[in-house]
């Protein structure tokens, strides 16, 4: 199975949105010899499914909804497989699309949201009997469920977003009409969007993390899956009385392999997980606290991994390994998570060979400590270097850019660690220098 995991991943790891869906979906019908596979989304009352994307004997073709009582995709929003190896079509006999279909064979994976509640499924529909193939299918969808929920959660929260940003921008175009309110009514907006882009980059980071938490958990899911079968295996070499002590040693080989393996990526993804819920968490509770600041920032850095792989960006952090400061950890988690977004967003592009990011730090004479952060990407422009730090101001608004993460920035340093920043003269690249004190405790 890992062959077939690196051949997928290999094929749609770079991809994202619709891109993406398809590509893992047309991948996945090929590996699987299957004859139809698709993605679906549900409707809040699972009664209905609309595809996302239906794959037909190996190519993309129209999608299209249907109602999910009396089929055996009702039964997958309430489990998390649903497999019927051969007489799907004969279990459902309501079901006409099955029959028309001629299909024997079904094996359906629920696609969960990031809070676990169903929001759709990837199924695999075959017209012969799949009892010998159903642990490798079952398999593969557990390992990219996840992937594939993360991206339908993104597009629902860009579309989301996006509306957002439609309506705020009308409600400022009509208000600018009376000036003596104007200036309370933008600044309850700007309040209201700042906590929106928060609350957005909370959403991708969540996204990110589950991106890279699913390959562990998959890997380790492979090898119980593969353990399971050399069990049954051994166990009907041992009641038949056909069991050598050769065949004893290749059991205990495999299994011994099989264990690391599976140890190995379930404490990478425990260690994942516990770094996202350490920085999450901090964003929200701002509370003083002494921590190590490499420590603190590689933490960060390692929920972000999904975006620098997305960007090929290779990000070098040094900082002394014995600097200790008191301060506001969730701000310092917010600052980094918008420069790295807004260099991965506007610096960079995934076809570069040599995307760096480079953040030192240090203690200074005075007792502050400066954190020098610089990128190699495109720059700036003349009009945005001087515009950077202003609310609204960005140069992707087409693409859903809210203009207010420098601007958060900017207001974190200054406002909650009492800090200062600047954008530093360059001729390529962008270049920040911020510094800040130890709080007193």
């Amino acid at each position: 199975m890992e062959d077939y995991i690196k051949e997928i991943i290999e094929d749609a790891s770079s991809t994202y949105g619709a891109d993406f869906l398809q590509k893992i979906t047309l991948k996945l019908n090929k590996v699987l010899k299957a004859d139809y596979t698709y993605i679906a989304e549900a409707d809040d009352a699972y009664e209905k499914a609309d595809l996302v994307v239906w794959v037909a004997r190996g190519e993309l073709s129209d999608t299209f909804s249907y109602p999910l009582k009396d089929t055996p995709c009702s039964d997958v929003m309430c489990e998390k497989v649903a497999c019927f190896p051969r007489g799907v079509a004969s279990a459902f006999p309501e079901d006409e699309f099955l029959a028309d279909l001629k299909i024997e064979g079904y094996i359906g994976t629920a696609i969960r949201d990031s809070k676990g509640r169903v929001m759709g499924l990837i199924a695999a529909l075959y017209e012969r009997d799949i009892s010998d193939e159903q642990a490798l299918i079952s398999g593969l969808f557990q390992v990219f469920s996840g992937r594939i929920a993360a991206e339908l959660e993104r597009a629902r929260f860009e579309t989301s977003l996006e509306d957002l940003n439609e309506t705020l921008e009308a409600q400022v175009h009509s208000r600018t009409r009376e000036l003596t309110t104007t200036l309370a009514n933008l600044q309850a907006a700007q309040q209201q969007l700042v906590e929106s882009e928060k609350m957005a980059a909370l959403g991708r980071l969540v996204t990110g993390v589950a991106h890279e938490v699913n390959t562990p958990l998959g890997i380790a899911i492979t090898a119980h899956s593969f353990m399971e079968k050399q069990f049954g295996d051994f166990r009907r070499q041992v009641e038949a009385q056909q069991l050598t002590i050769e065949d004893m040693d290749k059991y205990c080989d495999s299994t011994r392999e099989s264990l690391r393996l599976q140890a190995f990526n379930l404490n990478h993804a425990k260690d994942l997980i516990d770094s996202f819920k350490r920085t999450a968490a901090d964003q929200h509770v701002l509370e003083e606290e002494t921590i190590n600041l490499r420590e603190y920032y590689a933490d960060v850095i390692s929920t972000l991994s999904a975006m620098l792989n997305t960007k090929r960006i290779r990000l070098q952090l040094d900082i002394p390994t014995d600097l200790t400061v008191r301060t506001l950890p969730g701000v310092h988690a917010q600052v980094l998570s918008n420069l790295i977004e807004n260099s991965a967003r506007h610096g960079f592009d995934a076809t570069d060979a040599d995307n760096r990011i480079l953040i030192t730090g240090f203690s200074r004479e005075d007792g502050s400590v400066q954190i020098d952060y610089s990128d190699n990407g495109k720059g700036l422009n003349a009009e945005s270097r001087e515009k950077i730090f202003e609310p609204f101001y960005t140069t992707a608004r087409s693409e859903g850019g809210t203009g207010l993460g420098m601007s958060i920035v900017y207001n974190l340093i200054v406002q909650s660690l009492k800090g200062q920043i600047e954008l530093l003269p360059g001729d390529s690249g962008v270049s920040f220098c911020y510094r800040f004190s130890s709080f007193q405790g």
